[in-house]
């Protein structure tokens, strides 16, 4: 099974369970430190390090080899070379091909900082537990959408976008009639350009699986794409 389907996979038992029990989880950090227990999982191998110094070389050495676990949190992907802050990635499912590239700074021979190599990098995940309700939320989303669609793009690296939408009506009822509820299939979105569909396209530039409980409480997936 391929990289992408697995991580699907455990997106979907995620999405289930927490319909299950919506208040089971109450924080977006426990939903991504849920997420990383399925794919550790589903990714159970180890893949090896080299381990660059690029701020001091040769201060430190390592006399064993060096081995991570495949899956991450809160890692940084450098593209373009040098990327800022916008190439974060809340989990990474690490490529087990070839060994991975890490950076170690100064502070200690196990300072290794976020950043890494796009070509070290199969899986990028975003995940957001908010209010779709909300305006500046939605506008988040599709930040997230938009860098995830960059990455796909200039580097294959394969995109997810998870939403546990704290307006659906799993939560609770409405009682106040002036509050309206977003539209569920987040349709509405402002993507910049970006499309959604629920089949695979054609030949897109760029593509991200956007995964989310329908009205229903089903988990469910779209494609963005452009």
């Amino acid at each position: 099974m391929t990289d992408y389907q697995l991580t699907l996979d455990c997106i979907d038992t995620l999405l289930n369970v927490h319909a299950a029990e919506p208040f089971g989880v109450l924080r977006e950090s426990g939903i991504q430190a849920e997420l990383r227990d399925h794919l550790l999982r589903a990714f159970p191998d180890r893949v090896s390090a080299n381990i660059v110094q690029p701020l001091s070389p040769d201060r430190f050495t390592w006399s064993q080899p060096t081995y991570t676990k495949r899956v991450q949190l809160e890692m940084k992907v450098c593209y373009p070379a040098g990327g800022n802050l916008r190439q974060r990635a809340d989990l990474v499912v690490l490529r087990n091909e070839v060994p991975v590239q890490l950076t170690c700074h100064g502070n200690g021979p196990g300072d290794v900082v976020a950043a890494l190599r796009p070509q070290d990098v199969a899986v990028a995940v975003e995940i957001k537990a908010s209010p779709s309700h909300t305006l500046e939320q939605r506008t988040k989303y599709a930040d997230d959408l938009q860098r995830l669609l960059v990455l796909n793009e200039n580097c294959g690296i394969e995109g997810f976008f998870v939403l546990l939408d704290k307006s659906h009506p799993l939560y609770g009822s409405v009682t106040n009639p002036r509050w309206t509820a977003t539209t569920i299939d987040m349709r509405d979105w402002d993507m910049g350009g970006a499309n959604i569909s629920i089949e695979m396209p054609d030949k897109p530039a760029a593509v991200v699986t956007m995964c989310y409980l329908c009205p229903e409480g089903r988990a469910t997936h779209v494609f963005v794409w452009k």
